[in-house]
């Protein structure tokens, strides 16, 4: 389960690198919607979420290899673009160009800041957690 919570109020995004190196888009997913709170996607500033427990829809579950991982989560303004960006990788399997879906979470973001007057900084939060094996 992750908890994640917000300074600003757009739509979350979170992907994770596995131990073997492959991205995966973990939120929003096709199952995402079914849960509590999901409110379109759309957090506000302040707000705390619990994504992928047991009260979910979904529980997310690290498995082997064993190794380092991270997470990678982002608020984004929402909009057509973001919408139809994460509707292609909602199935929870790896995403194909793991390049291009993160130069996207950028260029998205910087496009959605500066067409609403706001900084084009991209903020984005990462945690590194380690998989070990259950031996």
């Amino acid at each position: 389960m992750l908890r994640v919570t917000s300074g600003v109020t757009g739509v979350l995004v979170i992907g994770v690198i596995n131990t073997d190196g492959l991205l995966y888009q973990l939120y929003p997913n096709r199952w995402s919607s079914a849960d509590p709170g999901f409110g379109g996607g759309v957090m506000r500033a302040g707000e705390t979420r619990l994504i992928g427990g047991p009260d979910g829809s979904f529980v997310f579950c690290a498995s082997a290899p064993a190794g380092s991982a991270r997470i990678i989560a982002a608020i984004l303004p929402p909009g057509p673009g973001l919408d139809a960006w994460l509707g292609q990788a909602v199935d929870l399997r790896p995403v194909s160009t793991p390049g291009l879906w993160l130069a996207t979470l950028g260029r998205l973001a910087a496009e959605a800041r500066a067409a609403a007057g706001l900084p084009v900084n991209l903020a984005l939060g990462t945690r590194s957690f380690d998989v070990v094996s259950g031996q």
